[in-house]
Parts: C-alpha cells; structure tokens; sequence
C-alpha cells in the first residue's frame, strides 16, 4: 500500500479509540492479507480472539517500522456498526457510477480499498433481521456485513465529505438484501465460537513421503515452518535459535539434494524485521554457518 493510501488521521475517532485492530502484509507471509497480532507481527490473529488484536496506535507503529503493509479493523457486532465492501468498482464506468451514488446516498464515512480499486462503507445502524450479507444496489452487489469480519482501513477517504460516522437509519431501506427475498439462512458467516486452546509448538520432522515425490516445494514449505517458528523466539535465546534454525535446513537440503537459496527467504524476513546494519549481517553470518556445518553432515 502506498504512502498515499495509508492516511490513518482521516480514520474516525470512534474506531481509533477501541482496541479491535489487528495488521497485514507481514514480510515473508505466506497470505498478505491474512491478519496478525499488531503486539506479536509473527503470529496470527483471530477475528473471534480478542487477545490477538491490538490498539490503534499499536498497530499504526507496526506500519511506521516497515513490519506490515497496514492494518485493519475487526466488526464484533457490539458496536453497531455496518461495513459495505464493494470490490474493483474503480474499473468498471457503469459500477463506479453506482457506487458513487450509494456513497452518496449513505452519507457515512467512505474510504479507498488498498488496491485503490475498490471502497469501504462504514456506518452506524442494525441490518434487519435474517438479512444475511449481500446487499444489492442498482448494478452492484455488496458484501455487508456486522461481525466476523476484519476490514483493511486506509483512511484514504473518497471525499472529504464523507469522513465520519454517520447513522444510516431509514437509508438502508434503498438496499435490496436477496437473503429477505428468497428466505435464505440469516447469514453466511459462522456463527462466534470460543477461541482455541493453545498448543505448545511442537518440532517438525522432514520424513514425509512428499519430500521424495516434490523435493523443491518440500523444502520451500519447511523454510515457512522454520520462519515461523523463529520469530516467536524472545531476543536472548535468538542467536541459538538462529543457529539451529541453519543446521535444520542446512541438514534438510543436503539430505534433498538441494541449494537452500532462493528457499531462504522466509528466513531473512525474520532476521530483517529484527535487526538491521551490521547486526543484521552478523545473524545472516550465523544462520549460513549452520547450514554450511549440516550440508557438510550430510
């Protein structure tokens, strides 16, 4: 996302305020958009775990140290808000004068998606019952939704106008919910469940078939594994870990018959986000000594 579209000041107060932000496109993710712990970037955050989201300012630092793209914003259904999306609009004449009408019609805050081809619609008010997470609008169809969702927030706004939260009241009447008319379930999302327990981590062990059958993608994934399982490390066990971390893949590749490079790549994400200079270069140093002692172990 551009300098451009990340304007967190235009952002509403009322949702900078409470603690239900999480971030994305964490460096070396294998799903950009997937959302992440703005207090912990390397682990994952969850829409139905309160734990793993952050406050505003949390998440905005994630951004301002290059540890993610941008961050987003988690709809619980307690307070009252209604999210439209309305994807790759900007392309299309005939959608794009639709959307500008709705913005207009709703009057609520407005902003650019990331990709700069699409908008967000934010406002205050209560979908009518059963009315599920379609909405339609003249040509456009729209995904509405009040919970269990996270939204990427810009703060680019579409028009200074529509830059607060408005209450949307009788103006959702304009819109058609197909769910109301064809007697579908209320919703599509699943219902809240309790978040799941926590699993201590467990090491992995390279003896799968797939292994022999896809060797380059085999190795490729365990490279993912091992820089997930690095960036949970606190800074004082780091140099052991990366260390250990060479000689697994180290030992993994030899046994594969592989060159580790470009496969390193989840790796030295991790590194960068910690270090940088010449700290940076001395931790590369230590994981290459690893892999070299265990490539020749092999």
């Amino acid at each position: 996302m551009s300098s451009q579209m990340c304007q967190p000041e235009h952002i509403p107060a009322p949702l900078r305020q409470r603690a239900r932000w999480v971030i994305w496109g964490v460096p070396g993710a294998s799903k950009p958009k997937a959302p992440r712990d703005p207090k912990r970037p390397w682990r994952s955050a969850q829409i139905n775990n309160p734990r793993t989201w952050g406050s505003f300012t949390q998440a905005l630092a994630c951004v301002q140290a290059g540890r993610c793209e941008g961050v987003g914003y988690v709809f619980t259904g307690e307070d009252g808000l209604i999210a439209l999306d309305l994807d790759r609009v900007r392309h299309d004449p005939r959608a794009w004068r639709d959307a500008l009408s709705l913005a207009s019609a709703l009057g609520t805050y407005a902003e650019w998606s990331p990709s700069g081809a699409g908008l967000h619609l934010i406002g205050l008010g209560q979908l009518p019952e059963r009315a599920g997470c379609r909405a339609r609008w003249r040509s456009l169809t729209a995904e509405i939704y009040t919970r269990g969702r996270y939204f990427t927030m810009t703060g680019a706004l579409l028009d200074p106008a529509l830059g607060e939260l408005r209450t949307l009241g009788a103006t959702l009447d304009l819109l058609d919910f197909p769910a109301l008319q064809a007697g579908a379930p209320p919703t599509t999302y699943r219902p809240d469940k309790p978040p799941r327990p926590h699993k201590p981590r467990r090491r992995h062990h390279y003896t799968q078939d797939q292994s022999i059958r896809y060797p380059d993608a085999y190795l490729g994934a365990a490279a993912r594994r091992e820089a997930d399982e690095l960036g949970g490390f606190a800074s004082g066990q780091r140099h052991h870990a990366i260390l250990h971390t060479g000689l697994r893949l180290g030992g993994l590749a030899g046994r594969l018959g592989l060159a580790l490079p470009p496969h390193d790549a989840p790796i030295l994400a991790v590194l960068a986000s910690w270090y940088q200079g010449r700290e940076l270069r001395e931790n590369c140093r230590t994981f290459y000594d690893g892999v070299r002692h265990a490539m020749r172990c092999t």
